[in-house]
């Protein structure tokens, strides 16, 4: 999870289940708010992911060209991510809405899927490859196909299942966030800078602010993130805890060594701290020449960037330049 998302998770929780659990009996170090603490809200979200994947929350596939699909309907291979041959970085999920307003599959001004996509012979481009490493034994070996639309766009493909053909895109792309590893293997695995198309600057819950189209502001970004180490998790926690330290001199938010996260004394201090650390917060979204998308999270208040599950140290003055171009004045 990236550095800030579990903060505005937070926010989906009532603060209700928060105070009670404060109130009830515990150990020692009772008080502490722990960030170990909040696995069963996640438990719980997985939960509701794997029910939806499962077929338990109703979907819609695309049919073959004359076939009929059923609105509502979540046949079988909707609950599996898959591959291609010879290209197993790219994870391939079948679509999602937000992916279908971005390649134009639903109107600009729709509230979701209301009925089925059509796919027709029309929409069926050059062959991608073979599919493999799918959970589901029936999907591997089924083929991929461009979307004719965007011959381009490795980001959108058109898979013929044994139910009929159905759209997927890319969820990610595998990356091994090693610590020590420098963030130059991750530009490299998008083919940065050279096949960057868009750079857009977002608010923490995805809200478009606005495109940087200087290229010398692109190149500029690009040049401050580029070569950093990858310090991890653990390492990145820690410097949550001595940003509040700085802040406020006292260890009310503190860094636990034994459990790799930080701690705090109560809720009023966790959202003391999370007004601290989301001061400022950008989303950097890149978007490549194939269509992949890479989600750089911008922390000024603790000089730092992560993306997908990698976490990286800038230096104030590196700060300050990058605030200026992504426009916070927070």
């Amino acid at each position: 999870m990236r550095g800030t998302e579990l903060l505005y998770k937070m926010e989906l929780i009532d603060p209700a289940f928060v105070e009670a659990a404060e109130a009830a009996p515990q150990r020692a170090r009772s008080k502490r708010l722990m960030w170990g603490s909040l696995a069963a809200c996640f438990f719980l979200l997985v939960g509701i992911f794997a029910a939806v994947r499962s077929g338990a929350f109703p979907n819609i596939q695309a049919g073959k060209p004359g076939a009929s699909a059923t609105p509502g309907q979540a046949p079988f291979d909707v609950a599996y991510s898959l591959r291609l041959e010879g290209n197993e970085t790219i994870v391939y999920d079948p679509i999602d809405f937000e992916d279908c307003l971005r390649y134009g599959l639903v109107p600009q001004n729709a509230a979701g899927l209301d009925r089925p996509l059509k796919i027709t012979e029309a929409d069926i481009g050059e062959f991608m490859g073979t599919v493999t490493g799918c959970y589901d034994p029936a999907l591997n070996g089924c083929k991929a196909y461009h979307y004719a639309r965007y011959p381009e766009k490795d980001a959108i493909c058109i898979i013929d299942t044994p139910r009929g053909y159905a759209f997927y895109s890319c969820r990610y792309l595998y990356y091994d966030a090693a610590v020590g590893a420098s963030s130059d293997e991750l530009f490299s695995l998008y083919g940065l800078p050279d096949s960057l198309e868009k750079m857009e600057v977002l608010t923490p819950g995805d809200r478009f602010l606005f495109e940087i189209s200087d290229p010398a502001q692109i190149a500029a970004v690009i040049d401050t993130l580029s070569g950093k180490t990858n310090i991890g998790l653990a390492a990145s926690n820690r410097r949550y805890a001595e940003a509040w330290y700085d802040a406020y001199g006292n260890e009310d938010v503190f860094f636990n060594e034994e459990q790799g996260c930080d701690e705090f004394t109560d809720v009023e201090t966790y959202e003391e701290a999370h007004a601290l650390w989301g001061r400022g917060c950008r989303h950097i979204r890149i978007t490549t020449e194939k269509g992949f998308q890479l989600l750089i999270d911008y922390v000024p208040a603790v000089c730092s960037f992560n993306a997908q599950d990698s976490y990286y140290v800038l230096s104030e003055e590196e700060t300050e330049a990058l605030n200026a171009i992504l426009q916070i004045t927070d």
